[in-house]
C-alpha cells in the first residue's frame, strides 16, 4: 500500500509522531511519503493507495487547488484517511 501522509501542521508534536509511527511501519507492504498542506494542490497522485491528513492542533487550512485536486482524486477512487482535527475537510 502506497500512503501519502499530510501533516496539518508540519512542525506539530501529534504530527510528527504519527509521521515517525508511520515511518516505522514503512516495509515490503507498506510504503509511505510525506507532503504538507500547500503542496497538495501540484501532488502527483497517480500512484497513491491512501491519503492521510493528519492534525493534531488545528484544522488544516486548505487552498482551493488542493481541495480540488483530493476531490479529483477522491471521486476517482483514491483512499482520503482524516484524521484528528483533519475530519471537518470531509469531502
Amino acid at each position: 500500500m502506497r500512503v501519502l501522509f499530510v501533516a496539518g501542521n508540519e512542525r506539530g508534536a501529534e504530527e510528527r509522531q504519527a509521521r515517525a509511527w508511520l515511518a516505522r511501519e514503512n516495509g515490503s507492504d507498506l510504503r509511505s511519503n510525506a507532503i504538507t498542506v500547500d503542496a497538495i494542490a501540484n501532488q502527483d497522485l497517480d500512484d497513491i493507495d491512501v491519503v492521510w491528513v493528519h492534525a493534531g492542533a488545528a484544522v488544516p487550512v486548505l487552498s482551493a487547488g488542493a481541495i480540488a485536486r483530493l476531490t479529483t482524486y477522491h471521486r476517482g477512487g483514491g483512499g482520503v484517511l482524516l484524521t484528528l482535527l483533519a475530519t471537518p475537510l470531509a469531502l
